[in-house]
């Protein structure tokens, strides 16, 4: 392989059943990362795992491959996961053959989430894998978000009536999906089958998906409504617990307060009367002239008056 024979190219098919490894992909690899209008790339029915991460790293900035195919090789669960990772991020990629690849619920799990929010994919092939009820439930919750993906083929994988039943029901909220392929799988009911086949060549289909959509809307809203009330109670109850010692330390302080005031007035009423004293007090020393010790002022009056007998006068 020539890296300038082949970035300009705007299909590659020349690489299909050429026993090829991961080691085997670096010049494909520097293709995808350069090339502005690779459209397809065919790498079916090798060997590759995709473990090693180049090569679905590269997946993840090109911007002009439409459809790869990687059916027939041994990409397991963890090859799944790396290659969901870079279906995440592209933007471009429309068709992706995944058949006959050794994944199971796992891979068919990280599939999934990368379904949910890329926007692009429009075929899935994923038959003749090892993907059960649990992996068909992921894809079916992946199935109620995606809006572009319209066909998606699960044939021959050991899915049962209660992981069919969940796509059956995702296909309630999804009207993009016109092919839902599980014939043949392994343990299947055939009134499974026609179930899904009924529910797909349905002409109200779409009518009816718009109903499911508004009603399923209807239900997050108020779900959504229940919460907000909730945590509004909850941020008002603790806004009053926070702003209760808060209330009450200002009560404690505006009780001290007003004993403050009392006590304030109660010692101006205190000097104010022994203003008063003083002032009677020092009028009783001016009136008396001198200093007559324990006796009393109206006493020393009268003696000096010649009112009262001296104490010190002889009586015989």
């Amino acid at each position: 392989m020539n890296f300038s024979d082949l970035v300009n190219e705007k299909g590659i098919n020349a690489l299909y059943n050429k026993g090829l490894h991961d080691d085997d992909l670096n010049v494909i690899t520097e293709v995808l990362q350069k090339s502005q209008v690779l459209e397809l790339l065919h790498l079916g029915a090798n060997r590759i795992t995709l473990t090693d991460g180049k090569f679905t790293d590269a997946l993840t900035t090109n911007r002009s491959l439409r459809f790869l195919h990687l059916g027939w090789n041994t990409i397991g669960d963890e090859g799944a996961k790396r290659l969901a990772d870079a279906i995440k991020v592209n933007r471009t990629l429309q068709k992706i053959y995944l058949n006959d690849n050794q994944i199971g619920n796992d891979g068919a799990r990280h599939l999934a989430d990368a379904v949910t929010i890329n926007k692009s994919l429009q075929v899935m092939r994923l038959y003749n894998n090892d993907i059960g009820d649990e992996g068909a439930s992921s894809l079916a919750s992946s199935i109620k978000e995606n809006e572009t993906l319209q066909e998606i083929y699960l044939n021959c994988n050991p899915i049962s009536d209660v992981g069919a039943q969940t796509l059956a029901d995702a296909l309630k909220y999804n009207f993009a999906i016109k092919t839902l392929d599980l014939w043949n799988s392994k343990r299947l009911s055939k009134n499974m089958q026609e179930e899904i086949e009924t529910i797909l060549s349905d002409p109200r289909r779409e009518v009816n998906v718009l109903r499911a959509i508004i009603a399923r809307k209807d239900e997050e809203m108020a779900a959504r409504d229940e919460e907000i009330a909730m945590l509004t109670a909850e941020n008002a109850a603790l806004k009053n617990d926070a702003e209760s010692p808060i209330r009450l330390l200002e009560r404690i302080m505006a009780g001290k307060d007003e004993k403050i005031a009392v006590l304030e007035s109660n010692a101006e009423s205190y000097r104010r009367l022994m203003d008063n004293v003083d002032g009677v007090a020092r009028g009783a020393d001016h009136d008396g002239g001198d200093d007559v010790g324990c006796v009393s002022t109206v006493s020393a009056k009268r003696r000096r008056a010649g009112k009262m007998p001296n104490s010190n006068a002889g009586g015989g």
